[in-house]
């Protein structure tokens, strides 16, 4: 179920991530961004080889059932949004450092992604923005791979 994108309108190094993404029934994808753009100055997709970094990775897609969506998305934030400043952070520190190294990250003690909703055309978007602040590509495409990987589990 859900939709397939066209390959070319989205950049090569997430391109798997949204197609997975958009097997779910409840998301639909509606734009994204790699971190990464085409090097000629008509394109903005990036194709994995020719591309330079415009430091503004996101995803967005519409809930097309909200109650599912939304399911969904508390699962994607608790896994990747830690509050270091809670008082009850280190019960669950270790956790957390175990789920960044799945994917080769070390925690740096920042905000992974921010998160928004938006109402457009009588439907609920869905933002998902990398917090690129002081971060490199290599980084952001681990993060990109964590959310991967939660949507992999998510399915199962």
């Amino acid at each position: 179920m859900g939709v397939k994108v066209f390959e070319d309108l989205v950049d090569a190094e997430i391109v798997t991530l949204v197609n997975k993404m958009n097997e779910f029934p409840f998301l639909q994808s509606r734009s994204s961004c790699s971190g990464w753009s085409g090097t000629d100055p008509d394109s903005v997709r990036s194709d994995g080889i020719d591309r330079k970094w415009t430091n503004v990775p996101y995803l967005s897609f519409w809930s097309l059932d909200d109650n599912v969506a939304f399911k969904f998305l508390v699962e994607v934030m608790k896994t990747t949004i830690f509050d270091h400043n809670a008082p009850y952070y280190l019960e669950f520190l270790d956790d957390y450092k175990k789920v960044l190294g799945s994917v080769g990250l070390v925690d740096d003690e920042k905000q992974l992604l921010h998160v928004s909703l938006e109402w457009r055309d009588k439907k609920i978007v869905i933002n998902v923005y990398l917090d690129t602040k002081d971060r490199t590509p290599e980084f952001i495409a681990k993060v990109f791979q964590l959310i991967e990987n939660l949507v992999d589990n998510y399915k199962a």
